[in-house]
């Protein structure tokens, strides 16, 4: 009796069923693993030819399966198509079928000589054999022109001159693999109306096991048609034979699994993967053009990155759905610009863009003004002194990605000259001379600065858009702007400043690049701060002191402010031979002052404090108790713009030295009450 199933179920990467040990006296291994010998391609198809056990062929076939070589691969096709022309013993046969259908790649020849060795013989199982392989090679085959010459080689076979076994396997052939479901379930339909119930049994079976197999399957728009008209006209021949053929099989079961699978199948259409093969084609090519040019822009304009993200800031988005899944993608996501805006190329742009405005501001502050030109000083860097301190000391400490630096001493020892240095080495065009790689916009924050309960990052937000200019800076800009040291933030005066602000700045914020001055040695919070001190001058020869006096009292006669004195008249106030020689010591030995570049023609000194004293001393000794010049000088002061606030530094000076000088030169007495009446004045207006 006719069953129709078949014996070995493969799965489309493999046999699905576990190999068992192969009979004693079969060594498959020691053929493949010297396959490149003729000999050992002869043994291995002999064995599959002769593998008695399915269980053995599957894993003879498995074995070739993981052989990776192609021309091995050949040989063993080759071999199985000569033994498939020369075979008659239908055991042999049938192994032969199945292993082509398995390791072939599938030509039209194999397909031939399949149907006409194997799908015309009477031997059930070889017939099986050949339905299951030409299955397995339909799959493998993409040439349109290949499947129709086959199509029609298969319906040749449903000729009645041939057995009805024969017929049956080819319509199975035609209708489980969707080539023509029409004529397929034409032949069956004859066949379920055979008298013999053995035929009619196995007519049922085939209708089921193409319903089965076609259910779900891609065709072409013409196959599908043919197979929905192929499926209603079985629906309708098992309606009308259901009474008959109930007692054979299950008409009803069948019937279902052929609705079923009407309603599963899909269009295929090679017109439509063409147009949508082209359309990849044409939205990856636009996605790579897109992708370069935005590279290129990037490249050669990043800051535009910040522009086109302004643009695409708001709410616009694009929805995508996918089956059950939607997905929802903002468009600046899409643009890829959120991937970029705040890179380091891009916030190097930024900064280039505004550091112009920010060094006028900046040249225009009062403290800034007063240090444009730089001599490097004696500094004490954690507790190391560096007798030349450059930018070049402290740029591995920034380059370590977090730096807070805490410059600290006493009143007047050149903690805001030096911090106002940082500025300008931030800022600086020569990469030899920047803390860091990149460029800085330094932001200065003093106690007036701050405002009333406002935080840290709010104080340099308004400081910043008052450098700049600009309204326009997002909270998350200047995140990053802090975060990636494009900005130094300077906190100037920080003991002096309000326990309430002290708290601000010692909270956790953002901010990777801070300098703080200071009175006192400070902590800031978890921060290991890295201290510099700038170091005092102390003259410790009694000779070079009275050149230092001269030299001072040259920088401030004038408007009693530190200022810049004519190289000249200074090397006439020290008079004598060696005047040069005394000048050189005083600069590039005890580093007290400093000769102006370029014109190298006027000469101030390294720190304010030490030039206001200096000089007052030297006034003090000039005018010693001389009444008219002491009037003089109050009456010069007072007429000085902004006094006595502008020249409080010296006249603080000069009132200390009286004080400490009052045994020694017999000032008139008005002096020391003129002095204390100024004194109180600055006193009230710094209150005020």
């Amino acid at each position: 009796m006719l069953s129709f199933a078949l014996p070995l179920l493969l799965t489309g990467s493999g046999w699905a069923q576990t190999a068992q040990t192969p009979p004693a006296g079969l060594n498959t291994t020691g053929c493949i693993d010297q396959l490149n010998d003729e000999g050992a391609v002869k043994c291995l198809t002999e064995a599959i030819k002769t593998a008695g056990d399915t269980e053995v062929l599957a894993k003879i076939l498995r074995e070739i399966e993981q052989i990776q070589k192609e021309k091995v691969s050949v040989k063993i096709i080759k071999a199985l198509r000569e033994e498939l022309k020369a075979e008659d013993n239908p055991n042999f046969l049938s192994n032969i079928v199945i292993a082509l259908g398995e390791i072939e790649p599938i030509k039209e020849e194999t397909v031939k000589l399949i149907i006409d060795k194997a799908l015309k013989v009477k031997e059930d199982d070889v017939r099986y054999s050949a339905n299951f392989a030409l299955r397995k090679a339909f799959n493998k085959i993409t040439s349109q022109g290949v499947l129709e010459r086959v199509t029609k080689d298969l319906g040749d076979l449903l000729n009645k001159e041939y057995d009805w076994e024969v017929r049956l396997e080819a319509a199975a052939v035609l209708g489980s693999s969707g080539l023509d479901v029409k004529s397929a379930v034409s032949e069956l339909a004859d066949l379920l109306q055979d008298k013999d119930e053995e035929v009619c049994r196995n007519a049922i079976g085939a209708l089921n096991f193409i319903a089965t197999e076609l259910r779900g399957k891609a065709l072409t728009r013409d196959r599908r048609e043919n197979a929905k008209e192929g499926l209603d006209e079985a629906i309708k021949t098992l309606e009308k034979l259901n009474k008959d053929l109930q007692d054979i099989g299950d008409p009803k079961k069948v019937i279902a699994a052929l609705r079923e699978t009407k309603k599963s199948l899909t269009v295929y259409d090679k017109s439509l993967l063409d147009k949508a093969t082209l359309f990849v084609v044409l939205f990856i090519g636009i996605i790579l053009v897109y992708i370069v040019v935005f590279l290129v822009v990037f490249w050669r304009s990043p800051l535009f990155m910040l522009t086109a993200n302004k643009w695409l800031r708001g709410d616009a988005e694009i929805k995508f759905s996918i089956s059950m899944v939607s997905l929802t993608i903002p468009i600046n996501y899409l643009s890829l610009v959120v991937f970029v805006k705040h890179h380091p190329r891009v916030l190097d742009a930024w900064v280039a863009a505004n550091i112009k405005n920010a060094r006028n501001k900046l040249e225009r502050k009062q403290k800034v003004k007063k240090r444009y030109v730089y001599v490097p000083v004696p500094v004490a860097m954690d507790d190391t002194e560096l007798a030349n301190f450059t930018a070049k000391n402290l740029k591995p400490k920034f380059d370590r990605g977090r730096e807070c630096i805490l410059i600290w001493g006493e009143e007047g020892s050149g903690k805001t000259s030096l911090a106002c240095q940082l500025e300008k080495w931030a800022m600086s065009e020569n990469p030899e001379e920047r803390l860091c790689e990149h460029k800085m916009l330094p932001i200065l924050l003093e106690q007036e600065d701050f405002q009333v309960t406002e935080v840290f990052i709010e104080a340099i937000r308004r400081s910043l858009r008052n450098l700049i200019n600009s309204q326009d800076i997002s909270e998350k800009l200047l995140e990053q702007l802090l975060r990636r040291q494009r900005l130094l933030v300077i906190v100037d005066g920080f003991s002096e400043m309000s326990e309430d602000t002290r708290k601000q700045i010692h909270a956790d914020f953002p901010v990777n690049a801070l300098v703080v001055t200071s009175r006192s040695k400070e902590k800031l919070g978890g921060v290991n701060p890295t201290e510099l001190k700038p170091t005092m001058k102390e003259l410790f020869d009694p000779a070079v002191y009275p050149y230092a006096k001269a030299i001072a009292w040259q920088c401030l006669q004038q408007t009693y402010r530190p200022a810049a004195a004519k190289r000249d008249d200074v090397l006439a106030a020290l008079e004598g031979d060696d005047a040069e020689e005394r000048l050189d010591y005083l600069e590039n030995h005890l580093h007290l002052i400093e000769t102006i570049e370029p014109a190298q023609d006027k000469i101030r000194f390294a720190l304010d404090t030490q030039a206001e004293y200096l000089a007052a001393l030297r006034m003090v000794e000039l005018y010693g108790d001389d009444k008219q010049s002491w009037r003089d000088f109050f009456a010069k002061a007072d007429a000085m713009p902004d006094a006595p606030g502008n020249i409080e530094g010296f006249l603080l000076a000069v009132r200390d030295c009286c004080q400490s000088q009052s045994k020694e030169v017999g000032f008139p007495d008005f002096v020391w009450e003129e002095l204390s009446k100024r004194s109180k004045r600055i006193n009230l207006d710094s209150a005020a």
